[in-house]
Protein backbone atom coordinates (compact mmCIF):
# COMPACT_ATOMS: atom_id res chain seq x y z
CA UNK A 1 0.00 0.00 0.00
CA UNK A 2 2.66 2.36 0.40
CA UNK A 3 4.69 1.84 -2.61
CA UNK A 4 1.12 2.19 -4.22
CA UNK A 5 0.72 5.21 -2.36
CA UNK A 6 4.04 6.42 -3.57
CA UNK A 7 3.52 5.25 -7.19
CA UNK A 8 -0.06 7.08 -7.31
CA UNK A 9 1.50 10.40 -6.08
CA UNK A 10 4.13 10.03 -8.89
CA UNK A 11 1.68 9.54 -11.36
CA UNK A 12 -0.64 12.37 -10.36
CA UNK A 13 2.43 14.79 -9.94
CA UNK A 14 4.43 14.02 -12.42
CA UNK A 15 7.48 14.02 -10.05
CA UNK A 16 9.51 10.75 -8.99
CA UNK A 17 8.02 10.39 -5.88
CA UNK A 18 9.13 6.85 -3.81
CA UNK A 19 9.63 5.39 -0.43
CA UNK A 20 12.86 6.04 1.24
CA UNK A 21 15.10 3.40 1.83
CA UNK A 22 16.49 2.31 5.07
CA UNK A 23 19.75 3.90 4.26
CA UNK A 24 18.31 7.07 3.51
CA UNK A 25 16.09 7.40 6.47
CA UNK A 26 19.32 6.30 8.34
CA UNK A 27 21.14 9.51 7.45
CA UNK A 28 18.08 12.21 7.18
CA UNK A 29 17.34 10.87 10.74
CA UNK A 30 21.03 10.22 12.44
CA UNK A 31 22.94 12.63 10.50
CA UNK A 32 26.41 11.10 9.25
CA UNK A 33 27.14 11.42 13.14
CA UNK A 34 25.34 8.93 14.42
CA UNK A 35 23.15 10.69 16.69
CA UNK A 36 20.78 9.19 19.27
CA UNK A 37 17.91 11.60 18.13
CA UNK A 38 17.45 13.82 15.06
CA UNK A 39 18.46 16.99 17.13
CA UNK A 40 21.54 15.06 18.81
CA UNK A 41 22.18 12.82 21.78
CA UNK A 42 20.02 14.58 24.71
CA UNK A 43 16.57 13.67 25.33
CA UNK A 44 13.38 15.75 26.88
CA UNK A 45 9.83 13.97 26.18
CA UNK A 46 9.11 17.99 25.17
CA UNK A 47 11.44 17.58 22.37
CA UNK A 48 8.94 15.28 20.13
CA UNK A 49 5.89 13.10 20.22
CA UNK A 50 6.03 10.14 22.53
CA UNK A 51 3.75 8.88 25.20
CA UNK A 52 5.43 11.31 28.14
CA UNK A 53 5.20 14.30 25.77
CA UNK A 54 1.18 14.55 26.72
CA UNK A 55 -0.58 15.26 29.54
CA UNK A 56 -3.17 12.62 29.21
CA UNK A 57 -3.83 9.97 26.46
CA UNK A 58 -1.16 10.27 23.80
CA UNK A 59 -2.23 10.76 20.34
CA UNK A 60 -0.48 11.76 16.81
CA UNK A 61 0.22 14.95 15.76
CA UNK A 62 1.39 16.60 12.85
CA UNK A 63 4.90 16.20 11.64
CA UNK A 64 6.11 19.80 12.43
CA UNK A 65 4.14 20.33 15.47
CA UNK A 66 7.57 19.75 17.79
CA UNK A 67 9.88 22.59 16.40
CA UNK A 68 13.04 20.70 18.49
CA UNK A 69 12.28 17.36 16.69
CA UNK A 70 14.32 18.74 13.50
CA UNK A 71 17.46 16.66 12.21
CA UNK A 72 21.06 18.15 11.29
CA UNK A 73 19.67 18.36 7.28
CA UNK A 74 16.42 19.88 8.74
CA UNK A 75 14.07 17.53 7.82
CA UNK A 76 11.14 17.40 10.66
CA UNK A 77 9.42 14.77 12.76
CA UNK A 78 11.44 11.74 12.52
CA UNK A 79 11.56 11.31 16.57
CA UNK A 80 8.93 9.42 17.46
CA UNK A 81 5.34 10.10 16.70
CA UNK A 82 4.75 7.60 13.41
CA UNK A 83 7.30 5.08 12.48
CA UNK A 84 7.95 5.31 8.84
CA UNK A 85 7.55 2.67 6.71
CA UNK A 86 10.96 2.20 4.00
CA UNK A 87 11.46 1.03 0.77
CA UNK A 88 13.57 -1.75 2.08
CA UNK A 89 12.48 -5.42 2.94
CA UNK A 90 13.45 -6.81 5.81
CA UNK A 91 15.71 -9.55 5.59
CA UNK A 92 16.23 -12.32 8.40
CA UNK A 93 19.91 -12.78 7.40
CA UNK A 94 20.55 -9.13 7.76
CA UNK A 95 21.46 -6.64 4.53
CA UNK A 96 23.31 -7.57 1.76
CA UNK A 97 27.32 -6.63 2.44
CA UNK A 98 30.60 -6.19 -0.22
CA UNK A 99 33.16 -6.32 2.52
CA UNK A 100 32.09 -3.67 5.41
CA UNK A 101 29.55 -1.80 2.59
CA UNK A 102 25.71 -2.44 2.93
CA UNK A 103 24.48 -2.65 -0.15
CA UNK A 104 21.10 -0.98 -1.11
CA UNK A 105 18.45 -3.51 -2.15
CA UNK A 106 17.42 -3.42 -6.08
CA UNK A 107 14.23 -2.81 -7.69
CA UNK A 108 13.28 -6.48 -7.89
CA UNK A 109 13.53 -6.75 -3.89
CA UNK A 110 11.67 -3.41 -3.26
CA UNK A 111 9.04 -4.78 -5.79
CA UNK A 112 8.45 -7.95 -4.07
CA UNK A 113 4.77 -7.52 -2.46
CA UNK A 114 4.95 -10.44 -0.19
CA UNK A 115 8.40 -9.64 1.78
CA UNK A 116 8.04 -7.66 4.90
CA UNK A 117 9.04 -4.26 5.18
CA UNK A 118 10.81 -2.53 7.56
CA UNK A 119 10.11 0.40 10.01
CA UNK A 120 12.34 3.07 11.12
CA UNK A 121 11.71 5.14 14.63
CA UNK A 122 9.91 5.30 17.41
CA UNK A 123 6.09 6.45 17.73
CA UNK A 124 4.07 8.58 19.67
CA UNK A 125 3.06 5.67 22.07
CA UNK A 126 5.83 4.70 23.45
CA UNK A 127 8.80 6.39 25.66
CA UNK A 128 11.31 5.62 23.28
CA UNK A 129 12.02 7.85 19.95
CA UNK A 130 15.81 6.68 18.88
CA UNK A 131 16.04 7.17 15.49
CA UNK A 132 18.10 3.53 15.15
CA UNK A 133 15.01 1.79 15.84
CA UNK A 134 14.17 -0.37 13.70
CA UNK A 135 11.29 -3.28 13.18
CA UNK A 136 9.42 -5.20 10.51
CA UNK A 137 6.10 -5.25 9.46
CA UNK A 138 4.56 -8.07 7.67
CA UNK A 139 2.85 -7.65 3.94
CA UNK A 140 -1.17 -6.36 5.09
CA UNK A 141 0.21 -4.92 8.38
CA UNK A 142 -1.68 -1.74 9.62
CA UNK A 143 -1.49 0.43 12.50
CA UNK A 144 -2.16 3.77 13.92
CA UNK A 145 1.26 4.04 14.91
CA UNK A 146 2.57 3.81 11.09
CA UNK A 147 3.31 6.22 8.48
CA UNK A 148 5.01 6.39 5.04
CA UNK A 149 7.45 9.31 4.19
CA UNK A 150 7.68 9.73 0.50
CA UNK A 151 10.55 11.57 -1.73
CA UNK A 152 11.63 12.50 -4.77
CA UNK A 153 15.10 13.58 -6.05
CA UNK A 154 14.66 17.15 -7.73
CA UNK A 155 15.19 17.26 -11.84
CA UNK A 156 15.17 13.17 -11.73
CA UNK A 157 12.84 12.00 -14.17
CA UNK A 158 12.15 8.43 -13.46
CA UNK A 159 9.83 7.29 -11.44
CA UNK A 160 9.71 4.56 -8.82
CA UNK A 161 6.81 3.35 -6.56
Amino acid sequence: GASAFAAWRAERTGKPWRLLGELEWEKAARGADGRFYPWGDGFDPSWCCVRASHPGRPVPVVFDSFPVDTSVYGVRGLGGNIQHMCADVDRREGPVLEGDTMVTQDDRAVADVTAARLVRGGDWRGGDARSALRNRVEPGSRGEHQGLRVAFRPGSTSQRG
